[in-house]
């Protein structure tokens, strides 16, 4: 019985000692926003953007011209913005078939459409990156 447990803490720290972060280190991590970091690139940009063109006569909410923000909404969405109540409202989660095209989020981000424009948010509504498309009525 005595070599059972001695087993098994050895195999417990030889694991803590080769796992790379500690769990505690990992969640420093994710707070100071270095793990799972994700920002479009051209191909996702491209993705989208075939994506719309493919669907634009269909166009679910989001990408609908009447869906289309005023000039002065449009501007408050950029990189480190927070979204406020607003626009908050005219949120909505990204179509089934584009979701599927684009990779998984990271770790308390997600994608949505606001006004045409397909945009990565985190849990506390900041815009984190965004892909403007040009909707025209």
């Amino acid at each position: 019985m005595k070599i059972r447990w001695k087993s098994i803490l050895c195999a417990a720290a030889l694991l803590t000692l080769i796992g790379g972060e500690s769990p505690g280190q990992h969640d420093r991590n994710r707070r100071e926003g270095r793990v799972g970091q994700r920002h479009f690139d051209d191909h996702h940009r491209r993705v989208v953007f075939d994506w719309y063109r493919d669907n634009r006569r269909h166009a679910p909410r989001g990408f609908r011209g009447r869906d289309r923000l005023a000039p002065g909404f449009e501007g408050r969405i950029r990189a480190g913005a927070l979204l406020d109540r607003d626009l908050r409202r005219w949120a909505y989660p990204v179509p089934i078939g584009l979701r599927r095209s684009l990779p998984p989020p990271p770790y308390s981000y997600r994608d949505v459409v606001i006004g045409g424009n397909v945009v990565l948010i985190d849990d506390g509504y900041r815009v984190r990156d965004l892909i403007r498309l040009d909707i025209r009525l």
